[in-house]
């Protein structure tokens, strides 16, 4: 188990053994591995892609919910998986971890944007008033009639 600096995402590895009537060691068969995880209170899984290796990563786990990981495989020259393994169930408890308080989801920083824009368009103003400056003075002073 990884987690982030700020506590709010964990990384873990999946690992798991090939099934025991596959003939995996011999090289007789390879097996592809499809991994598939989500929240508990979700309703879609969210799925990895099919790869050789019996151990996974999952990055960006968020930290403080539960999941649950599941594993099928398929011969590499076959189309359909076999049946899903036992749900493993993963929790993430903050109980040991040293958070740094922030909200949960970080949000787009739109004063730096505002800030920016404002500095932009006050640039750009000055930059047209300079450039036009003999204009602006008759429009604003007329010529006076001698």
């Amino acid at each position: 188990l990884n987690t982030s600096q700020t506590g709010i995402h964990g990384d873990i590895q999946v690992r798991w053994d090939p099934p025991p009537t596959a003939d995996v060691q011999k090289g007789w068969i390879t097996l592809e591995y499809e991994l598939q995880y989500k929240e508990v209170n979700e309703t879609k899984w969210k799925e990895l892609e099919p790869r050789l290796s019996t151990m996974v990563p999952l990055y960006s786990l968020k930290t403080g919910r539960d999941y649950e990981i599941r594993v099928r495989s398929r011969q590499r020259t076959s189309e359909k998986f076999g049946e899903f393994s036992e749900v493993l169930y993963v929790s993430f408890s903050q109980a040991g971890l040293e958070l740094v308080h922030c909200p949960e989801e970080i949000e787009f920083p739109w004063f730096l944007v505002v800030i920016f824009g404002s500095c932009g368009l006050a640039v750009t103003l000055i930059l047209v008033l300079l450039s036009k400056q003999p204009r602006l003075k008759m429009l604003i002073f007329p010529p006076v009639p001698v």
